[in-house]
């Protein structure tokens, strides 16, 4: 944790030093059309995953397993994990394409503990947003920006157990799941180099027993004409009915963002 912050630290703050050398700065926002920049999330996890597989004979009305993981054990957990950001702006049109991605593996608590022991779980999960906008207010220090699209959502759960006296089990179970989706985003600019930024999307358009929702707040450094970097914070919830869900819960935590427009 220390090293990947202190990695995290060199790399801010070496553009900043080198770029405070020159003379000359950046009067106005430069002007772009693609910002493109990979992430790492400091995330938490409250959920749990519906439904898992498990013996049939297994005595569980509604099988689950209970996860409440905070960040430093999911960091233990994480196996993998790929998560990038892209923005298109041409006027005022828009366009918003993510991608979050990660595998945890780790021990699971059922409500049956006596009967299902030495529970694991390995969680796959695959989300993010297409979405395309309109830039509805355009002021030189204040943006408002309006967007409709899909938020999709794959995950995957493994689940490998011991009930009875010496039974092992292991069982999968998967799903795909397209929610349409409204969205904003407002931008504060108080300076040529730093845009303040919140977002958020709200997805159950079609059922209210579906709901999908999504809220960042986070800064835009700009470090020079190329590249900037960009610290926040995101909340991401996704319930929905049981008998189609897998994963059922939240997802929250800070992150940091480098990333290079043009």
């Amino acid at each position: 944790m220390r090293k990947l912050l202190t990695i995290l630290f060199v790399f801010t703050a070496l553009p900043l030093v080198l770029h405070a050398q020159k003379k000359d700065s950046i009067e106005t926002q430069p002007d772009w059309q693609f910002r493109v920049g990979p992430y790492y999330w400091f995330i938490g996890i409250d959920a749990s995953l519906e439904r898992p597989p498990v013996p049939t004979t297994l005595p569980e009305v509604e099988p689950r397993f209970e996860l409440s993981i905070p960040y430093s054990e999911v960091q233990n957990a994480l196996k993998f994990a790929f998560l990038i950001n892209t923005d298109y702006h041409n006027n005022r049109w828009l366009g918003v394409l993510n991608a979050t991605s990660f595998i945890l593996e780790g021990d699971a608590i059922t409500p049956k503990e006596i009967v299902l022991r030495n529970s694991n779980y390995r969680l796959a999960m695959a989300f993010g947003e297409a979405l395309a906008g309109y830039e509805v207010v355009s002021k030189r220090k204040f943006k408002l920006q309006g967007y409709v699209g899909a938020k999709i959502i794959y995950n995957k759960i493994e689940a490998r157990a011991t009930y009875g006296v010496k039974e092992e089990f292991h069982g999968e179970r998967e799903g795909f799941w397209v929610e349409p989706v409204l969205a904003m985003r407002a931008k504060y600019l108080p300076h040529s180099r730093i845009e303040c930024a919140a977002y958020v999307d709200y997805g159950p358009l079609r059922s209210e027993a579906e709901l999908t929702n999504q809220f960042t707040v986070n800064v835009n450094v700009l470090l020079n004409k190329w590249l900037y970097v960009s610290p926040g914070y995101r909340y991401w919830l996704f319930r929905v009915n049981k008998d189609q869900a897998i994963f059922n819960g939240q997802m929250y935590g800070f992150y940091v963002r480098i990333g290079g427009q043009f």
